[in-house]
């Protein structure tokens, strides 16, 4: 065959490669379309998979964005009838896809067949060390109530507990969300003692949601609590924390329920602690003094045994008169206007929650447009010390701008990403942890064609690897250079070359870039080509100690794909 020359290659070069061309993996967006939900066994096997998250980490990006094709091969669904391929990365991204879908299709967990494997998995995701990953995971369970069914008093369902190889067995014919919530609730209460106040307040809207859609579940959320709070094992900061939190649960829907489980467990609790850690008990019994009424609240205590009666009782006065002053502070703040009494309360630690409710409106675009200009001049005049506070809530900020993202809205997508950019740029080095979920949030419009979306995208990848390190951003972005949209993987080398150009090449693997960039230089779209050729020429200038590996390198994609031309070309841009 003759050969052709680098301004000829088509998609001739890699036609026979096309064939058993390994599956594009997609970043997380909300996709409106989907009308299929991917088979349980695949949820599962992600759910369950924590290699690529260590992988994703790894200094040789080509090998974990390799290992990340193959194992998404085993686990890719297609929809035939569209043509499409729905592929879940992590365990924290499968949660991200599977929240969206519950939006769309209220009747999943009717389909979901393996329910009991699915709780299991989330039972473990609770566990986790990483806090942004329980976050997650809790966030789902809570969209996700309404979904679960409810109570069939005319049809008795059971869970059927098959004991096998694993510690639980699988669990079956799970139709409702009382028995879903009960196989979680010891793990999902542990959470109301958690260092992390974003932990705390997305466990105490769980719970509330819970409550509200299951009032008649009160007592098996107390016993767990009260097995928290009465076991040795916690830590006590932890059971501290849990006791500030318990009021939060004290809601209109309970208020005719009975208490009696937690409040005895707490007489129990003061009973067998230091008598120094008996304020925050007392604080939490003045509260249920207002909340259900003294005359109730004496009752339940009446029916104490006398060693734990007579502790309360030496309280009597002190849960008075802290009962007067709350009641006093309620009066107060039923003067305050709620327009008002909104506008005071915060989210993040800086936003006002009248500005978070208009983020969170997806059906009017210009009320986001309104709150988006709101938090950027917050941005503008945030403080050194307040960064710092607001960072602890960085997690839950991102995923609130995440959802912003997914508008359809031209303006209000523009305006968020200007918002992310300023935020990265308040934040500064603070930025390591989140440098995944920021990749994430911006893969949501890579490929987007709008000079303004490409130019804040550059910005905030820009600003990502200043303030941290270069080589992690870039292994988080190794992965879309596989992505199947051609405009994809050209945003991608774009990135890649102006950060070789901007950034010291010895804070960015160059072998890790190197692995990725030699393949596309045979792709089939002719500006991906072209990208790839410039951040050759670009990579070859910066390490020309390695041109004679990378020379070979081409060379082999020569001969494999028939790409007859290619090895000329690239000697010709390097000389």
């Amino acid at each position: 065959m003759p050969k052709k020359n680098a301004a000829a290659l088509t998609s001739l070069s890699l036609r026979a490669a096309t064939k058993n061309n390994l599956a594009m993996l997609a970043p997380i967006m909300t996709d409106r379309n989907m009308t299929l939900l991917p088979p349980d066994e695949d949820i599962i096997e992600f759910l369950r998979s924590t290699d690529f998250d260590v992988r994703l980490q790894n200094n040789n990006c080509a090998n974990s964005s390799n290992f990340l094709i193959r194992y998404g091969n085993r686990i890719l669904s297609y929809n035939k009838k569209q043509n499409s391929k729905i592929g879940l990365k992590n365990g924290f991204q499968t949660l991200c896809r599977l929240t969206v879908w519950v939006k769309h299709d209220p009747q999943w967990f009717s389909k979901f067949v393996k329910k009991g494997d699915l709780f299991k998995q989330f039972e473990r995701l609770l566990m986790n060390d990483r806090w942004e990953v329980q976050h997650q995971c809790i966030k789902f369970l809570h969209d996700a109530l309404p979904t679960f069914g409810n109570l069939n008093s005319k049809i008795l369902h059971k869970i059927k507990v098959l004991n096998q190889n694993d510690k639980y067995g699988p669990i079956e014919m799970i139709g409702y969300v009382k028995w879903c919530m009960t196989y979680l609730l010891p793990c999902i209460v542990t959470k109301l003692g958690s260092p992390k106040i974003t932990i705390r307040r997305i466990t105490n809207q769980m719970l509330i949601a819970y409550l509200k859609l299951q009032p008649d579940a009160l007592n098996i959320v107390q016993k767990e609590i009260a097995n928290f709070l009465l076991n040795d094992k916690n830590d006590v900061q932890l059971k501290d924390e849990a006791l500030r939190e318990i009021p939060n649960l004290m809601i209109t829907e309970c208020a005719s329920q009975n208490w009696k489980i937690l409040i005895r467990s707490l007489a129990e609790m003061m009973h067998t602690i230091p008598s120094k850690r008996h304020e925050k008990i007392v604080r939490l019994l003045a509260h249920f003094n207002v909340y259900l009424g003294t005359e109730k609240l004496q009752k339940i205590l009446s029916e104490l045994p006398v060693e734990q009666y007579e502790i309360c009782r030496k309280y009597e006065q002190m849960i008075s008169e802290i009962s007067e002053t709350a009641k006093e502070s309620l009066k107060n703040k039923e003067k305050i206007s709620p327009s008002i009494d909104v506008e005071l309360r915060f989210r993040f630690g800086i936003i006002p929650m009248l500005t978070s409710t208009m983020l969170s409106n997806e059906t009017d675009p210009t009320s986001r447009i309104v709150a988006l200009e709101q938090v950027r001049e917050i941005m503008n005049g945030i403080k050194l010390e307040d960064s710092r506070k607001f960072a602890t809530h960085l997690h839950s900020y991102l995923l609130t701008l995440g959802n912003v993202l997914d508008d359809l809205n031209f303006k209000v997508v523009a305006l968020c990403l200007d918002v992310l950019r300023l935020t990265l740029e308040k934040v500064g080095p603070l930025l390591a942890p989140y440098i995944q979920q920021i990749v994430g949030l911006i893969s949501k419009h890579f490929g987007n064609q709008k000079s303004v979306i490409k130019q804040q995208i550059m910005a905030i990848c820009m600003i990502t690897m200043r303030n941290c390190s270069p080589k992690s951003v870039i292994s988080c972005l190794c992965v879309y250079s596989e992505h199947r949209s051609s405009r994809i993987r050209e945003e991608i080398l774009n990135i890649m070359t102006a950060a070789l150009l901007t950034f010291d090449s010895r804070s960015i693997n160059l072998k890790a870039i190197a692995d990725v960039v030699v393949p596309l230089l045979a792709d089939q779209k002719r500006r991906v080509r072209l990208a790839a050729f410039e951040l050759f020429a670009v990579f070859a200038h910066l390490s020309s100690s390695s041109i004679k590996r990378l020379l070979k390198s081409v060379s082999n994609l020569e001969q494999k794909h028939r790409a007859y031309g290619l090895l000329n070309a690239v000697k010709t841009t390097t000389n």
